[in-house]
């Protein structure tokens, strides 16, 4: 063999050894908290400022990792609004094939008052 065909070759062994072992945790991780600034944005995105928060919020409710189709599925409460006891519940779930997350579920729910703040 000349010393093309063993580059080759150890190119081929070095992409099958990431695509055989995946994203780590670590990297999943960071994804999901891009998404979760993104939607909190989105979220506040628009509403007047004396309506929101001081500061609005995520807190993520779970994380588990699964196996199969989704290794990952999560859920976050989205506290964002002053006068109102209202949150915003999302599920994610992790498409390890693709390598993105998908939001599956978006809901509004009502919580008691002293909610509203992070130290509760």
């Amino acid at each position: 063999m000349n010393k093309k065909s063993i580059s080759v070759i150890v190119g081929l062994l070095t992409m099958l050894f990431f695509f055989a072992c995946g994203e780590s945790d670590e990297i999943i991780r960071e994804k999901f908290h891009i998404i979760l600034e993104d939607d909190l944005s989105a979220i506040i995105d628009g509403i007047e400022k004396e309506a929101l928060l001081d500061e609005p919020f995520y807190e993520i409710v779970f994380y588990e990792t699964h196996e199969g189709r989704y290794t990952r599925r999560a859920e976050v409460k989205f506290y964002f609004l002053r006068n109102v006891n209202a949150k915003i519940v999302r599920r994610y779930r992790y498409h390890s094939s693709q390598g993105k997350w998908d939001r599956f579920r978006n809901e509004y729910r009502f919580y008691s008052e002293k909610k509203a703040s992070h130290d509760n």
